[in-house]
């Protein structure tokens, strides 16, 4: 048997550890992490509530911990501490890249609403926000900055990330709403291809919200029919119901009505109908182009109105009883000068002497460029063919 002395000394060690456990074991042996649940301060093990229990807790030192059973509470103390700076420290590292991506994303929204090309945030955009910290801020920061992605293809994925949350919060808020309208049009693109655009008004907070819903390409004709299946496509991949549309807003165009009124056809005479109808072909045959080739034709359009305009002028001025070959001459001398000053006068980028046509240019902010070169050699044409006319005996 062991003596009494004997005893006392070995259960000494044991009495000190359950008294330091019962006394201090929340902010020694173990601490409250940020979640709120109990943690050890040594293996960073997650402890339950019923773990905190002091012959648990005792259990847990003398188990997992024998060789930290005598360290003093100075110990433990220090390493949640060194656990706590430690967690800090990883925090504000991994928070930094998180910032860099929020600003990654502000900018591919600019590059988006500007229409810039995605490259430019990596040519142009970050080297100028780099040399701007650097020169106002310093190192620190310009080190912050240049860990920004802004590559062509990050800002096209940024794009499409925003784009895909915009149409998600947009689609929820359709969900939840009581009534929403739409409106419908069609129309052609730069590349001569059929766009249906859909607009969407609806109650969202008392207010009533209109935003851009979807703009998709009809594949097969721009029938009503085609343009009904693609909205109620739509409609179903995207969870919305029919019942809350309260009504449908379009143009009044046959792709969209599909059907053609005629009240106004009906009722007229025979010879009024034939002008009805070249007119309509040749309203038809300008609209069905992109709006950019139909602008461009419209332009050239306005320069034959003025061109031969000019030349029902000179062709009056030569007719008359006392008119003589002199005088023709003398008229069509002056109107071939009259075409060089006018060649002259283009180049300068000046259309006044074309009344139609610089009204046209001047009411669509457009530039006389895109048909320089064929006005030039048509007046060039057109002195050539008079000089011709002239030389012959």
């Amino acid at each position: 048997m062991r003596s009494p002395a004997a005893a006392q000394k070995h259960q000494r060690p044991e009495r000190a550890q359950l008294a330091f456990l019962v006394s201090h074991q929340q902010p020694c042996l173990c601490f409250y992490n940020y979640d709120g649940r109990p943690q050890c301060t040594l293996c960073l093990k997650i402890l339950s509530v019923e773990a905190l229990k002091p012959y648990k807790l005792n259990r847990h030192l003398t188990t997992i911990h024998p060789e930290h059973a005598n360290k003093s509470k100075a110990f433990f103390q220090r390493k949640k501490e060194e656990y706590i700076k430690q967690k800090v420290r990883l925090t504000n590292i991994t928070t930094i890249p998180e910032k860099a991506q929020q600003a990654s994303y502000l900018a591919a929204l600019r590059i988006a609403k500007c229409k810039k090309p995605h490259t430019i945030g990596e040519e142009l955009i970050l080297p100028a926000a780099v040399d701007m910290c650097r020169v106002m801020v310093g190192e620190e920061a310009t080190n912050k900055i240049i860990s920004i992605l802004l590559s062509n293809d990050t800002v096209s994925r940024w794009i499409k990330d925003i784009s895909f949350d915009v149409k998600s919060q947009l689609t929820e808020r359709l969900r939840l709403c009581e009534q929403f309208a739409l409106q419908l049009d069609e129309c052609t693109d730069v590349s001569s291809a059929a766009q249906l655009l859909v607009y969407v008004r609806y109650l969202w907070d008392s207010k009533i919200m209109e935003d851009f819903l979807f703009s998709k390409e009809l594949k097969r004709r721009a029938t009503g029919e085609e343009i009904v299946k693609m909205l109620d496509t739509f409609m179903v991949e995207e969870h919305l119901s029919w019942v809350k549309c309260v009504s449908v807003c379009t143009d009044g165009a046959a792709a969209m009505t599909g059907h053609r009124s005629g009240v106004v056809t009906k009722s007229m005479a025979p010879d009024l109908h034939d002008v009805l109808e070249v007119v309509v072909a040749a309203v038809n045959f300008v609209k069905s182009r992109p709006l950019k080739s139909r602008l461009f034709w419209m332009a050239k359009l306005a320069y034959l109105a003025d061109i031969f305009s000019s030349l029902n002028g000179l062709n009056l001025s030569l007719q008359g009883c006392y008119s003589t070959i002199l005088e023709a001459s003398d008229k069509i001398n002056a109107f071939r000068r009259k075409t060089d000053l006018w060649v002259h006068k283009l180049q300068r980028g000046i259309t006044d002497m074309f009344p139609d046509l610089s009204e046209f240019l001047d009411t669509n902010c457009m530039g006389v460029d895109f048909m320089l070169n064929t006005i030039t050699s048509h007046l060039t044409s057109l002195n050539e063919h008079f000089s011709h006319d002239l030389s012959q005996p």
